[in-house]
């Protein structure tokens, strides 16, 4: 990936005022000092609160948009090589962020946990962020990073040894934190925005298309596997009584769609569960 160089800044982060913001700017001030970069948000305020707050250098300028005004959207995203949201739920604040890094020519990254609104970001903009060879990547968090590349780090490791990879399942035994505000937020945002909680019981739902179908394993034991767990079950590897994973309705759709973007690498069968 090659950086775009006339562009003022490497990274915006939208949201900068919110919890999960914060975090990232700070973890961005102490660990890439070097980094061109600024915050951005609605409230001019609030943001200059937060880079009094977070002690962050004059250098680091504010930018102020809205998601109503699609102009002042676009004099932000088309300043930045990649446009980092953390503001939430997505499905209420996201769409238009992401289609003015569309229009930009923007790479763009969030934390997103909401599975009907990636399938519906997918649907809009996968096709024109490919032809513009831009990225939009979501659930850049703890849904679903560890499990992602957790899953293919497994899956190549199993391959490098000339086997074939079949069923990877991660259990859970310590969990620390708790979760946000925006993270609760987008949570119970799910349900009232989704109007087919049934397709999005699919732990295919965010495969690709073809022809408006989703392309998915049709092996009736492969898709039981692989589909959420609701109930108190008995794991035979581990010797352990196990619970339902809370992360599992995001986790699994995306480890799905990332081995369907790799041309199926860990098997058209591949069986993943939490």
């Amino acid at each position: 990936y090659q950086m775009i160089s006339n562009r003022p800044y490497d990274v915006i982060v939208w949201g900068a005022t919110g919890f999960t913001g914060q975090l990232t700017c700070s973890y961005i001030m102490n660990n890439y000092p070097n980094l061109k970069w600024a915050i951005a948000g609605r409230n001019n305020n609030k943001l200059l609160q937060i880079k009094q707050k977070l002690d962050l250098p004059d250098r680091i300028p504010i930018l102020i948009g809205d998601i109503d005004d699609n102009t002042s959207l676009n004099n932000i995203t088309k300043q930045t090589v990649v446009l980092l949201s953390t503001s939430g739920p997505y499905a209420k604040y996201g769409t238009p962020i992401v289609h003015s890094c569309i229009q930009s020519n923007t790479n763009y990254c969030d934390l997103t946990g909401e599975a009907q609104w990636i399938r519906d970001i997918i649907d809009k903009y996968h096709i024109q962020a490919k032809e513009k060879q831009i990225k939009i990547v979501n659930c850049c968090g703890y849904d679903c990073i560890p499990t992602d590349l957790g899953c293919q780090m497994i899956t190549n490791e199993i391959i490098s040894r000339d086997y074939k990879p079949v069923e990877v399942r991660l259990t859970a035994y310590d969990v620390k934190g708790a979760a946000s505000g925006g993270t609760i937020a987008s949570a119970l945002n799910i349900f009232e925005t989704t109007k087919d909680l049934i397709n999005l019981s699919n732990p295919f739902y965010l495969n690709p298309k073809k022809l408006n179908k989703i392309i998915q394993s049709n092996d009736p034991i492969v898709i039981s596997k692989s589909s959420d767990s609701y109930s108190i079950g008995y794991d035979d590897i581990e010797k352990l009584y196990t619970a339902p994973y809370i992360m599992q309705s995001i986790d699994t759709r995306i480890v799905n769609r990332s081995n369907a973007l790799l041309n199926f690498k860990y098997g058209n069968n591949f069986i993943f569960s939490e």
